[in-house]
């Protein structure tokens, strides 16, 4: 009731505060009217053109018959006639009105009006609803409370009153209205599976409510990837990566065209994603506000604490006004986190599909040093997790210049120490960042030289695990291992100091403040530190230093992100060269050429007189491999007819492959115009690229789907049988490179993917040189031949051989030597002339024997099968939920800190508590410092002083000596150890293991997870370890200091119990599912670099790239999905937080005599940080449980990977075994897999020292497979095989290997010095080096490239060559036992003939076993074993068995016109 002697003026006044003789604690009703109605409807109709104007170009997408539609506006009509009778009430009575009374209720009307269209046009047009809406309903909601107190309160306008409270509590229900989400009413064409923020309310994202099913998913099961919801449509890397091109487009035109301008590609990164960036802002403004209002009331609370005769009334406002700014504080705080979680999200999804954009653009020979997977894993992954903090870096300028203006007004000039304390931090700390960053560039060179050799040796374990190297290339990856960390202990130890000058104000500018305030108290102003001032001071000390602490540890890491970009932008640099090279050198429809399914049956068509004749010109061209060198082919003159079959002839290294490269465009042309090639390409790489699926997804490819077509070229390409033998058929996966097929199934596949594509011309390098001689007729025959598809279809084919049968169907041979054409023309012209063609005694074919013969197919059926190729073996899957992704393994931490060291870890413990409790006790002696100056001024100063400069200082030195521990100590055991026991695993691994598990998951092991146990896992739980000491001293603080508060104790111990569990559930899983969904881009990153000239080549860079951004939505899906739960948890505690916060402040209030005024400075400075530290606390948590998870993958991977290793076997070998070569196969019976069908079946011969054994038969026969068991590397079932006497499987299998010497089908060069690589042992001096260098024809190229300390450079060398290096490490390693494994199958006659006479004569006392498909030479062996599906037919000299009818004669006969 208002008081009698209050005037009626008394609320036609702006106030704000109405004069207590009328209400006690209340506005005037004329600032209400101004602020609370006109204010925010003049803001909501400055805004609604913009809002009109974006749903005026969007489609209708809901239908107005909607319930809900309905109920809003049934609502809102509610609200303008309860306002319209307001505005009648208020007019007439005197009491209730101001000047600016009619305008606040008339704008009301009128702005409510104007809530009723939007909201039928936005429901109408728009998926979610208005945000717009949502805020101004929320202003009313918020701003009608006092008023409708107001008129309560004034009593004699019941009236107003009444009407006023039905407005608010219809506004209230329009509010809710208005945030449900209209599914439902989205009309049928537009229905599709969104993501749940596309429909989602601005209350629901602020929230994030909408993750609730989420949640309820994770703690009711195992999560897989199809729990989660899908990403939002603005954040899909297609979308991204074309606003990002467009862009950076625009920014290279405004640089004048100039794409290297510095920092382009970042202005154009903030450019694209400006609205993401900007919106932002204003939430972390108002989060700033929110902040720096805590300070004013500890403040305020404590002087009312310590007023006896202060009114109640205003200490109810008290608890209002607490409320109120924690509340702000998790919403600000929630909406920024939120807006900064999809800018970093477009940022990665857009720079991602750049990199493999550009990727798929360049060349190899244009690419600098930088990959494209350590720009997306390092870089990429670098600027994400930055960009999170970026809106801290202008805040922090802003807080902490607030911060100090406010401090002024505190403690005068004691201001400054603060201020003095952090330049002085600032300046010791830019040139130690600068020398960190120097640091880190070393230390990612170590990282990366380690991830090269890694990454060689998964690609070719098969090859490493032949020539028994496991345990020399392991060592010396544990030894780059060591140097890598050794490298980074520098950089380590300048982090240390990085942390601890960055902490340093923390602990030292409260003591810098006081002690300078002291100092001026007792020698000039005569006063003394009192409780109100000395918490209010501690409580802007802290955001003071808080914003400076950020500023200092992101600005380095800023800088790394401004890096990243450079070589970002230096990549793409890169590959747009390559593309203005292929602008000028490809038409366009080169590369776009659509994929045209004809007729099967359709001849060539008539092509018109305007066509060219020439489908591939090079006039006169050199090309090189770099810019900077000599060029290898010159003077290339060569016109390639339409329809026409070229074959491309020529020694090992004569350049058959680079003039290949060189018409698709892969090399640098230096001399004359750019090779024109006017049609489609269809290109088979010598080493033939495969990608890590099915067979029939290999060989469709991103063609369309057309069985009759497809069973076509599966019978052309010989792969009938094969898939009949399957007992998956095409369904087959392949793995990783083509891991479980043979030589010729990868050739065979390959070939049927280039048929499949039908192109225009076909570039084959060498394809048919992993196939026996009878696959190589009968494929030729149905692709070459008279009545094959190439002739049929007019296909243009020029192809790279050293087989005659090949040459034989040339219409045109090409004869290059030493990089230059030698001869061409045709066989018949070219056969009368003296030269290199004349030489290799080529035949003619013969038109009868090219023909179709029916009992050709049968025979293929019969004897085609898959015992060499690994797909038998079955992929086990594991559809077991892992309750330890749910629950967590506490056993993880053990082994974790088993590997660090108990003993430093129980240090790192120690020191940590030291550290909090020192900082968190001169909050406590702070209090009992300003209590005694209370009762006397400036007692004991001294002492006081002097405690809290011990505290302050000793944390100081407890935050050196935990750092150095956790980053120095514990990063160097557990790092080394880790990566040991993983490498450990990998290299005991059967074989079988790398035919079923991907090898860019094993990648992402050794690197990301490596990445994460290196620097992650220390810094995060230096983090969760210092904020949960914190939060506990803090919640101890509170409970001793605020007695009655304790009540609320088991209440809040219990709900932070349910929400970490429910929580943790949940946010565990999405971090591993993320790591997992990484695996996949990995690989397809992988795969792509690896195959990037086919995919060029065939023109198919728009699908790949298509198949890249699901991949890319894949990983960003869970990443994003973290990140939001992690703020979700955030607002969560924040709202507890404001709880406690407005209870421990109504405690106060109502029990104000209970308290002293210190004892509430302590609680309320302890509440106002709380909230942030459990934040830190609960993130670092959820970070270190991601990071964990990488230990954990390690320790599963350990424990759960087979080893090869038997504890059957006996003692080492002798170290001369073997000493005669005596082998012998009993009965042999083996499989890939102990679950598998047996491969070999039977198998019993005896080999003789020094007898040369030749081992044949048709691709897929058990020839390889026969190798592998001799080598330990697949299931003996039965039988055994003998070696001197000694059965291996007695034997470890590693001294098995590394006793016998084998040169490898395909070739292993390893990253690192030629004399590494001949002499991977380190046994041998260079001096033999060099003669069996000498020997293979080898050592010149080598002396003129630098020796044998040049660095392996596997572009140079032709797949010849590198076989030739392969043998001449076989010649330089002793063992009376050699295997060649198709040894010669990618050379010329000429050198083969080389490699059999070294043979012949170095290994002439060797006990040799040959695998062989070209039997040019297979009379000079000793014995020929013929092996057909696992069995062996024949065993005898390669004389008897040609003068028999036997198998082998006729193989021999198939053969005999390939050399």
């Amino acid at each position: 009731m208002a008081s009698s002697i209050c005037l009626p003026t008394s609320d036609r006044i702006f106030g704000p505060r109405v004069n207590p003789s009328c209400r006690a604690f209340d506005f005037t009703l004329f600032f209400e009217d101004i602020f609370f109605a006109c204010l925010p409807t003049a803001v909501f109709f400055l805004l609604l053109p913009f809002h009109i104007a974006v749903l005026a170009k969007s489609p209708a997408l809901c239908s107005v018959r909607s319930k809900l539609l309905l109920g809003k506006l049934a609502t809102l009509a509610g609200i303008l006639t309860t306002q319209v009778i307001l505005l009648i009430l208020r007019s007439q009575k005197t009491i209730v009105q101001t000047s600016a009374s009619l305008a606040a209720d008339t704008l009301t009307i009128v702005g409510i009006a104007g809530v009723a269209w939007l909201s039928y046009i936005d429901h109408q047009r728009s998926l979610r609803p208005s945000t717009l809406l949502s805020l101004y309903l929320s202003a009313l909601v918020i701003l009608d409370i006092p008023r409708v107190r107001t008129l309560w309160l004034i009593g004699s306008a019941n009236g107003d009153a009444a009407a006023m409270t039905v407005t608010l509590i219809l506004t209230a229900v329009a509010l809710l209205l208005e945030s449900t989400e209209k599914r439902s009413s989205v009309v049928a064409e537009e229905k599709r599976f969104g993501a749940p923020e596309e429909y989602s309310g601005f209350w629901t994202r602020t929230a994030f409510a909408w993750l609730a099913a989420t949640f309820r998913a994770g703690y009711a099961k195992v999560l897989v990837q199809d729990d989660l919801p899908i990403l939002d449509t603005r954040l899909q890397s297609n979308v991204l990566r074309q606003n990002l091109v467009s862009t950076w487009a625009k920014c290279k035109y405004l640089c004048r065209n100039d794409h290297r301008a510095r920092h382009s590609l970042l202005k154009a990164c903030f450019h694209a994603n400006l609205f993401s960036f900007l919106s932002a802002i204003p939430p972390r403004l108002c989060r700033s506000v929110f902040y720096f209002a805590q300070p004013l009331l500890i403040n305020t609370t404590v002087s009312y604490v310590g007023d006896a005769s202060a009114d109640i009334n205003f200490g109810r406002a008290l608890i209002g006004a607490w409320a109120l700014v924690f509340l702000g504080v998790a919403c600000s705080t929630a909406l920024s986190s939120y807006q900064a979680t999809r800018f970093l999200t477009r940022v990665k999804g857009g720079l991602i599909g750049l990199v493999y954009q550009e990727t798929m653009k360049a060349r190899t020979v244009d690419l600098g040093e930088t990959t494209a997977i350590a720009l997306m894993g390092t870089d990429v992954e670098r600027i994400g997790y930055n960009f999170l903090q970026i809106h801290e870096i202008w805040a922090s300028f802003i807080e902490i210049s607030v911060a100090i203006w406010l401090l002024e007004q505190q403690v005068f000039l004691a201001c400054l120490a603060p201020v003095v304390v952090i330049l002085i931090s600032i300046g010791i700390n830019v040139p130690i960042s600068n020398s960190a960053k120097k640091a880190q560039v070393a230390w990612i060179e170590k990282v990366q030289e380690r991830l090269r050799i890694t990454s060689s040796m998964l690609d070719d374990m098969k090859a490493v695990k032949m020539l028994g190297l496991s345990t020399v290339i392991s060592d010396m990856i544990q030894k780059l291992r060591q140097v890598e960390i050794q490298t980074s202990k520098v950089y380590r130890k300048l982090l240390v100091w990085n942390v601890l000058l960055s902490e340093c104000p923390q602990n030292i500018s409260p003591l810098a403040t006081f002690a300078v305030d002291v100092i001026i108290a007792l020698y000039w102003k005569n006063g003394s530190l009192l409780t109100a001032q000395a918490f209010t001071a501690i409580a802007l000390i802290n955001l003071l230093t808080n914003p400076v602490i950020q500023l200092v540890q992101l600005m380095p890491q800023l800088l790394q992100c401004v890096g990243s970009f450079e070589r970002i932008q230096e990549y793409c640099n890169h590959a747009d060269d390559a593309a203005e090279h292929d602008e000028s050198s490809k038409p366009s429809n080169r590369a776009g050429s659509p994929i045209s399914l004809h007729p099967l049956a359709r001849v060539v068509p008539a092509r018109s007189e305007n066509d060219q004749k020439h489908v591939i010109t090079l006039e006169n061209n050199s090309f090189t491999w770099e810019k900077s060198k000599t060029p290898f082919l010159k003077d290339i003159d060569l016109r390639v007819p339409r329809g026409s079959v070229t074959v491309c002839v020529g020694a090992v290294g004569s350049g058959k492959s680079m003039l290949l490269e060189s018409i698709l465009g892969e090399t640098i042309c230096s001399l004359g115009p750019a090779p024109n090639c006017t049609s489609s390409i269809a290109y088979c790489a010598q080493q033939p690229w495969l990608e890590n699926g099915t067979i029939q997804s290999n060989i469709i490819g991103v063609s369309q789907c057309d069985s009759k077509w497809y069973k076509t070229v599966n019978s052309a390409c010989g792969l009938d049988a094969d898939l009949q033998a399957l007992e998956r058929g095409d369904k087959t996966v392949v793995g990783s490179k083509g891991f479980n097929l043979s030589g010729g199934q990868k050739q065979r596949i390959a070939l049927a993917r280039a048929v499949y594509s039908r192109k225009d011309i076909f570039v084959l390098d060498d394809v048919f040189s992993g196939m026996d001689a009878h696959t190589v007729d009968l494929v030729s025959r149905r692709l070459l031949g008279n009545d094959g598809l190439f002739r049929k279809h007019g296909t243009t084919v020029i192809l790279a051989t050293h087989s005659h049968k090949l040459m034989s169907f040339a219409d045109t041979i090409v004869a290059l030597e030493d990089g230059r054409i030698a001869q061409i023309g045709s066989p018949q012209a070219l056969l009368a002339y003296e030269g290199y063609v004349a030489k290799l005694g080529l035949a003619l074919r013969d038109e009868d024997l090219i023909k179709e013969h029916p009992e050709d197919t049968e025979m293929s059926r019969i004897e085609s099968t898959v015992a060499e190729s690994f797909i038998s073996v079955p992929r086990e899957a594991n559809n077991t939920p892992d309750a330890s992704r749910k629950n967590g393994d506490w056993s993880v931490y053990s082994y974790y800190f088993a590997s660090s060291g108990y003993t430093i870890v129980i240090m790192f413990l120690i020191s940590m508590a030291v550290w909090i409790f020192c900082t968190e006790f001169a909050t406590v002696w702070l209090n009992w410092w300003s209590e005694a100056n209370e009762i006397e001024a400036n007692k004991d100063v001294g002492m006081y002083m002097g405690w809290y400069a011990f505290f302050s200082i000793f944390g100081v030195v407890a935050i050196a000596i935990s750092c150095w521990i956790g980053i120095v100590n514990i990063i160097s055991n557990s790092a080394l150890g880790l990566h040991s026991d993983l490498l450990v695993s990998t290299m005991r691994a059967p074989l079988r293991f790398f035919t079923t598990t991907d090898t860019g998951t094993l990648t992402n092991r050794f690197s990301q997870d490596m990445e994460l146990i290196d620097m992650n896992l220390p810094l995060v739980m230096i983090n969760y370890i210092s904020t949960a000491f914190s939060a506990l001293a803090k919640a101890i603080i509170l409970i001793v200091f605020s007695q009655y508060l304790a009540t609320m104790t088991p209440f809040v111990v219990a709900l932070l119990y349910l929400l970490q569990s429910f929580y943790l559930q949940t946010s565990r899983q999405v971090r591993l599912l993320e790591i997992e969904a990484k695996a996949p881009l990995y690989t397809h990153f992988i795969e792509s670099v690896a195959g990037a000239p086919t995919i060029r080549a065939f023109g198919w860079q728009w699908q790949y790239q298509k198949r890249n951004y699901k991949f890319i939505d894949q990983s960003q899906r869970p990443a994003y999905l973290q990140y939001c739960i992690q703020n979700w948890l955030g607002f969560v505690l924040d709202m507890l937080v404001t709880v406690i916060a407005a209870v421990l402040v109504a405690i106060v209030v109502t029990w104000k005599d209970k308290f002293s005024a210190g004892n509430v400075g302590v609680s309320l400075v302890m509440v106002m940080s709380f909230s942030s530290v459990l934040m830190r606390m609960i993130k670092a948590w959820t970070m270190m449980e991601s990071s964990i998870g990488a230990v954990a993958r390690v320790k599963r991977f350990v424990a759960d990977t087979e080893s090869e290793e038997k504890s059957s076997w006996k003692a080492e070998v002798a170290q001369d075994w073997p000493t005669q070569g005596n082998v012998e196969f009993k009965s042999l019976v083996a499989a890939h897999s102990p679950s598998a069908e047996p491969v070999i079946e039977g198998i019993s011969f005896s080999i003789r020292p020094s007898e040369h054994v030749a081992l044949c038969g048709r691709s897929g026969c058990g020839k390889t497979s026969t190798i592998l068991a001799l080598l330990q590397m697949v299931e003996t079932r039965g039988g055994q095989i003998t070696v001197d006497g000694v059965d291996v499987s007695t034997m470890p299998c590693t001294d098995v290997r590394s006793h016998l010497n084998v040169v490898p089908q395909d070739p292993l060069l390893m990253p690192g010095t030629i004399r590494f690589n001949i002499d991977p042992f380190g046994k041998v001096s260079d001096e033999d080096i060099i003669r069996a260098l000498e020997r293979v024809r080898l050592w010149a190229i080598i002396s003129e490239q630098g020796g044998l300390s040049k660095e392996m450079d596997m572009a140079m060398w032709s797949a010849g060559q590198k076989q030739l290096l392969c043998l001449a490490r076989a010649m330089v390693r002793s063992s009376k036992v050699l295997i060649l494994d198709e040894a010669t199958s990618s050379v010329d006659s000429e050198t083969e003939a080389i490699m059999q006479d070294i043979i012949d004569t170095t290994f002439k006392n060797c006990t040799v076993l040959a695998v062989m498909h070209r039997l040019t030479h297979i009379t000079r062996y000793d014995k020929v074993a013929l092996l057909d599906n696992g069995h062996l037919m024949e065993f005898d000299t390669p004389e008897t068995l040609l003068s028999q009818e036997s198998r082998f004669a006729g193989l021999y006969q198939t053969s005999a016109t390939q050399p």
